[in-house]
């Protein structure tokens, strides 16, 4: 009977974070220090706000409250920036197109405890703040790891305003 195998994932070498350093200046520009916006986050922390905005756009969250946030303080944009995304993407692309073949961007409205476990630095109210997630795909569903596990996706960048 043949042996399975088994796939490993490759280790960033310290030439590999020295590349992704200096391709950073793409996310952050040459006169700017190479700071972090955003951060790899638990999966089953990060659906129940991409499952609220879905909520939303069935009309089954209160628009009214929506718009109260769209005129006082909503969030126009969120960005990302630094090394550990460029690691984070690195990761994704080196569990290879078996695992992973595309990163989606879901819109996410963050949940009370979301808001409060992770972005309780946030100025104003953080709950019911519109967000986006970097989430990792194969095919038309969530990538998972050899284990099954699912990967986790990226978030917690800085909303703008």
């Amino acid at each position: 009977m043949a042996k399975k195998k088994t796939k490993t994932v490759p280790v960033l070498q310290k030439r590999d974070i020295e590349f992704l350093n200096a391709l950073g200046i793409l996310f952050t520009g040459p006169k700017e220090p190479l700071f972090n916006k955003g951060k790899e986050v638990d999966a089953a922390e990060a659906q129940p706000s991409v499952d609220s905005f879905i909520k939303l756009m069935q009309g089954e969250v209160d628009h009214d409250m929506v718009f109260f946030r769209f005129t006082h303080g909503a969030t126009l944009n969120v960005s990302f920036t630094g090394t550990d995304l460029l690691i984070w993407i690195a990761k994704m692309v080196n569990f290879g197109a078996a695992v992973v073949d595309n990163i989606r961007i879901r819109f996410a409205l963050y949940t009370p405890k979301y808001a409060a476990d992770h972005a309780a630095n946030l100025p104003g109210r953080a709950s019911e703040r519109l967000s986006v997630f970097l989430w990792p795909y194969l095919g038309d569903k969530t990538a998972r790891n050899e284990k099954g596990v699912e990967l986790n996706p990226y978030n917690l960048g800085g909303m703008e305003p």
